[in-house]
C-alpha cells in the first residue's frame, strides 16, 4: 500500500486504495464499472466467496477479469526462490478456477499467458431485467 500510494503521488493521480479481505468487500452492490483481480487468489481463505463478492461489486453488464499465477510459475518460479520458497509450497493449489464462476455468468473463458506463466479468466456478468 506504502508503494502503492509514492507511487500515484508521484504519477499524479488521484485515487483511493482500499486494503480488504477479498471475501468481504466493502462496497455497495453493483458499484463498479470495472473489477479485476492480479494474482495469489489461491491463498484466499475462500477463493469461491471472493470471485462472488466481485461479481456482486460489480455492474450488470460488466466484464470481469482474473489474472494469476499458474502451478508452473509457482513451481519454476517461487519455488526456487530463497526468499519465496517456504510462502509459495503448495504446488497444485494454483489451477484456473473456472469451477468457482457462477453459473449464470456469461462468455466464461480462461486462457494460459506469458509463457504458461500466467492465466486469464474472464467472464461477464448478466444484465439484470428490472
Amino acid at each position: 500500500m506504502r508503494q502503492a500510494k509514492k507511487h500515484l503521488r508521484k504519477w499524479g493521480i488521484k485515487s483511493t486504495l482500499v486494503h480488504c479481505e477479498g471475501e468481504a468487500l466493502p462496497f455497495e452492490d453493483e458499484y463498479f464499472d470495472v473489477v479485476f483481480h492480479c494474482g495469489g487468489i489461491y491463498y484466499f481463505n475462500d477463493k469461491q466467496r471472493a470471485i462472488l463478492e466481485m461479481t456482486r461489486v460489480a455492474k450488470p453488464g460488466t466484464k470481469l477479469l482474473i489474472v494469476n499465477e499458474t502451478d508452473k510459475l509457482v513451481r519454476e518460479n517461487y519455488q526456487k526462490n530463497p526468499v519465496l520458497k517456504g510462502k509459495f509450497n503448495d504446488s497444485g493449489k494454483a489451477t484456473i478456477p473456472t469451477d468457482l464462476v457462477p453459473q449464470e455468468m456469461l462468455s466464461i473463458k480462461s486462457e494460459i499467458i506469458c509463457k504458461g506463466l500466467m492465466y486469464k479468466l474472464t467472464f461477464i456478468k448478466p444484465k439484470t431485467n428490472r
